[in-house]
Parts: C-alpha cells; structure tokens; sequence
C-alpha cells in the first residue's frame, strides 16, 4: 500500500535505515540508470507525464493536478540488491506475514490464499 510521508523525523529514519540496508548498495550498482530516471520523474511532474506518454499517448493531452499527492509502496530487494519478484511469507509465534505483496487484490488472490495455508500447514507439522 502507498503511503504518504509526512513526518521528517520519520523521513529522516527511513532514509537512514534504507541506506544501511546491503541491498540498497547492490540495488543501486544494478539499476542506477532505473534510480536516477525514478528521481528525474519524482522532481517533475512534466516529465513524469511524458515518460507514461510513452505507453499512453492520450496522458500527454490531459490536464495535470498540481495538488496531487503521491505515496511510495515498497519495494523488497534482497541482501544482493535483486528486487524480489514474489510474495515473501513468514511465520513467526501466532502470525503469518506476507510482504512484497504488489497490490491489496493479490493478497487476497486464492492462489496467494492456498500457498500460505500450505506453508503454514508444513510449519505447523
């Protein structure tokens, strides 16, 4: 789920907590060229709306709302800096955690649903 930064010290912490994380070293020697565009495009609304141009034409034509707000939904990269493309699940005590999940529809997909009764069967045999 997207959410909207707000706090400084909270920004702050995050920021700090992302850039001692291994992967995010990796991470950056394998997409830098990835990581300067998303920042280029998170600087100008203008260019944002050109590079989704790209795929949709009639975006360019429409009008931008300068009053919008973006949220950042995350993203799991692994201690190598490879984004990890599949749900991660894990049990701990009571619960089952399910991170990466690309959208709120998938975590209640029922494919998604039968592989973490699965998983938490085989952990709890």
């Amino acid at each position: 789920m997207a959410e909207q930064l707000r706090n400084t010290r909270e920004t702050l912490r995050d920021a700090r907590e992302t850039l001692s994380w291994p992967g995010t070293w990796g991470m950056a020697r394998i997409y830098w060229r990835t990581g300067l565009t998303e920042l280029a495009m998170a600087s100008s609304r203008k260019l944002l709306v050109a590079k989704c141009a790209q795929y949709v034409p009639v975006i360019a034509s429409m009008p931008i709302d300068r009053q919008a707000r973006y949220g950042i939904r995350a993203q799991a990269v692994g201690r190598d800096g490879r984004l990890v493309d599949d749900f991660v699940i894990a049990q701990t005590p009571g619960a089952t955690h399910v991170r990466n999940a690309p959208s709120p529809a998938a975590t209640s997909a029922f494919a998604l649903a039968s592989r973490i009764v699965d998983e938490f069967e085989a952990a709890s045999a």
